[in-house]
């Protein structure tokens, strides 16, 4: 009896073993994303545990990471950014643990030399090229005018200063990013193909003369952010019709 009892309970033992090791083998392969300040302050996103295989969308950063007088422009698998790149929200399958390293770089400022060094694609939209740039200078585009048809401003610039797209009479097309808190005085003024453009909720005037002359310009989004309108802002808009 003693005998029997023994053997059913080595092979019960001997089942549940079997059972767990077939669970331990059938059990996902999970990795970790870490992300890593790489000498900036602030808080990192938080570490993933992902799935082997899994499309995971890589964080952006956290709205208090940065690094004094550089620039964030995404993630990179190495410190000194010589490994694989991986900008905000694209994606990667998880293959192996991965570290993401914050990618800094100095800031510039777009002048017209700079833009003697990008081009034009051949519909007239204005090429950035592989600089980061943080402001657009003044009198940015007086040497291109002819030139420039549409534009789309990366989210790293912060600041457009006086008469930077001034009496650019062909540009039909200004894509406005969030980032983008000051605009200078006249900064489109004479834009005469612009029909329409909104503005970021970011910003909180309208300068002087930002729009003047812009006579094609027929409607407008003002966020509520904005809490003063400058002089002559609008002036010879004789089409304006719509202002929301």
């Amino acid at each position: 009896m003693n005998k029997s009892t023994n053997y059913l309970k080595l092979t019960l033992i001997v089942t549940l073993l079997f059972l767990s090791l077939i669970s331990c083998n059938n059990a996902p392969i999970t990795f970790t994303i870490t992300y890593n300040a790489n000498g900036g302050t602030g808080a990192v996103p938080t570490q993933e545990i992902v799935t082997e295989g899994q499309r995971v969308t890589i964080k952006d950063k956290t709205d208090t990471l940065k690094k004094e007088a550089l620039i964030f422009s995404g993630w990179n698998t190495k410190e000194d950014g010589t490994g694989t790149t991986y900008s905000a929200n694209s994606t990667y399958t998880a293959t192996a643990n991965l570290t993401l390293y914050a990618r800094w770089l100095t800031s510039k400022v777009l002048t017209k030399d700079e833009i003697s060094k990008t081009g034009f694609t051949q519909s007239g939209e204005f090429i950035w090229g592989d600089e980061i740039y943080t402001s657009i200078a003044e009198y940015a585009f007086e040497n291109y005018a002819q030139e420039l048809v549409s534009i789309v401003i990366p989210n790293t610039i912060t600041s457009i200063e006086d008469w930077a797209f001034g009496d650019c009479p062909k540009v039909t097309s200004i894509i406005l990013p969030s980032s983008v808190t000051s605009i200078k005085k006249s900064a489109f003024s004479g834009c005469a193909a612009l029909t329409t453009i909104e503005l970021p909720s970011s910003i909180s005037e309208i300068s002087d003369s930002l729009f003047s002359s812009c006579a094609l310009l027929e409607s407008i989004t003002i966020p509520s952010s904005v809490k003063s309108i400058g002089i002559d802002a609008f002036e010879n808009c004789e089409k304006l019709k719509n202002v929301t």
